[in-house]
């Protein structure tokens, strides 16, 4: 396959983009009139352009104040918006109808729960958190996989303002028992299921914690019993009644994630991300690059933590979660393709590994199942091969539109991806993301973003004088964010990553 994957003229209009530009050049008096054009526009105006992503997604805050953009602010905490009282829960529980939030699989069986379901289960959890005194700052771990109960303990713990450590099943044991005793959680929730975690594991845990509670999200029955006080089930730790959640509203930087990355020197070092610019970023590449709305079922087929964080956003608008276990991520299995269509999916993330699996299958999976909801695929590492893009539009849809992005833990954003107005071309990544100012050193390839942008990690966790944060993100000059990845230019105008 020559030229482009995608034709742009094959891309159904409006799309989202086309509508926040044609808000912009009327609320602005502009005459932007592609893309290339509203790019150029994010960068030289960053306030009116990040002011306008707010009310584009229709961001819900107790008072988001005049400033949107605050250069000279003493930390990054308080760049961006700084007069806004925010909590990121509300924006994601803001739908309380029996439309389908989430869509799961347990036991063999695809189950799911609407947006009104949702909001009851996290009242309840939430009220029990509350109980134990969890607060604004207080931090709690995540143990589980990809399920409908991580989502649920995300939200309690974001509609507190407290911090969510996710879990991470590339780290040992030993790797996540030094990161949590840095950060010293009051509560985990854990699972025995799709993790690496043992029970001797999570028992040794709690000897270095001081912990309220382990609570336990899944059934098990230990051959002899435990000497273990914190040990509690989630149905006997949560409530059975709750009413309205009081969403704590804090500053739009108030800090939500602790990530677990390597700093300069190759240390693994727990990174603090902020709830308002994740979750601005996050809207402005779902709803404008990957023009994603309201209905959207959106699956993401990857155990990753940051793709589950990054695809909660989606919420916000009215997007339906189709959330894929561990267990359930090898697309030559039957009952992967039976969740996409009791899920209804319509927009399918698959990785690198996945779409060359889809070249080696003897069955075309819209033979055996009912894809005819399907009507984009992502790829989430990175750019997509030719060879993939065939083998995709002939197992699964022929009108599938495509798409490619990949996600950096270290901002939960993707530096650069496509949006439905560039055509995308295989082996590249067609666009640097709106609102970031990305340049390529030709002599290294190293990718720095020159400007200050939302999704920016406030810091490292207990790197007080910043030391260890300026040596890895900042080490040549103030303002460059250094990537961490090295790329080249093509000549029409994408990325290709090189091998580091």
């Amino acid at each position: 396959m020559s030229g482009p994957l995608e034709p742009v003229s094959a891309v159904s209009e409006p799309c989202q983009i086309q509508r926040f530009i044609k808000k912009a050049n009327e609320q602005y008096a502009l005459s932007l009139d592609s893309d290339q054009a509203l790019h150029e526009w994010s960068l030289n105006s960053p306030s009116e352009f990040w002011a306008l992503v707010w009310e584009f997604a229709q961001v819900t805050a107790a008072q988001q104040g005049s400033i949107a953009l605050a250069p000279d602010a003493e930390s990054l905490q308080k760049r961006w918006f700084p007069q806004a009282k925010f909590n990121l829960a509300e924006n994601l529980l803001r739908f309380q109808d029996d439309r389908p939030a989430l869509f799961f699989s347990r036991a063999g069986r695809v189950q799911q729960l609407s947006h009104a379901e949702l909001y009851k289960k996290v009242a309840q959890l939430a009220l029990a958190m509350e109980k134990k005194g969890i607060g604004p700052g207080d931090r709690i771990a995540s143990l589980l996989p990809n399920t409908e109960q991580a989502v649920i303990c995300f939200l309690a713990t974001a509609s507190l303002g407290a911090i969510w450590i996710p879990y991470t099943s590339r780290l040992t044991c030993r790797q996540q028992l030094t990161l949590l005793k840095q950060a010293q959680p009051r509560l985990i929730f854990a699972s025995l299921a799709d993790t690496q975690v043992t029970l001797n594991q999570l028992v040794d845990l709690t000897e270095h914690l001081a912990l309220e509670a382990l609570v336990f999200a899944d059934d098990f029955n230990p051959v002899e019993p435990l000497d273990l006080p914190q040990l509690v089930h989630w149905n006997d730790f949560v409530h059975s009644q709750a009413g309205e959640i009081s969403f704590a509203q804090l500053p739009f930087g108030q800090p939500l994630y602790l990530r677990p990355v390597e700093d300069a020197e190759g240390q693994l070092r727990l990174l603090v991300q902020g709830a308002g610019g994740t979750f601005i970023q996050s809207l402005c590449q779902q709803q404008l690059h990957l023009n994603l709305q309201a209905g959207d079922h959106l699956m993401l087929a990857n155990e990753d933590p940051n793709l589950l964080d990054w695809q909660m956003m989606a919420l916000a608008y009215g997007a339906t979660l189709v959330l894929c276990p561990a267990s359930l991520t090898q697309v030559d299995q039957a009952d992967f393709w039976s969740l996409v269509e009791a899920a209804k999916v319509t927009c399918l993330g698959l990785t690198s590994a996945q779409l060359n699996q889809l070249t080696q299958l003897q069955a075309k999976p819209k033979n055996q199942q009912d894809l005819s909801s399907l009507t984009q695929l992502i790829c989430l590492d990175g750019p997509l091969t030719s060879e993939a893009w065939e083998a995709a539009l002939t197992h699964l849809q022929p009108e599938l539109r495509p798409a490619v992005m990949r996600l950096h833990p270290d901002s939960l954003c993707s530096y650069a991806l496509s949006n439905p107005l560039s055509p995308i071309w295989a082996g590249q990544l067609p666009c640097t993301s709106l609102g970031l100012a990305l340049e390529v050193r030709q002599d290294t390839g190293e990718v720095l973003i020159n400007a200050p942008f939302p999704a920016q990690p406030i810091g490292f966790w207990e790197d007080l004088r910043g030391t260890t944060y300026q040596a890895t993100y900042h080490p040549d000059r103030e303002a460059a964010w250094l990537s961490g990845f090295r790329a080249e230019t093509t000549e029409q105008g994408g990325l290709t990553y090189l091998a580091d």
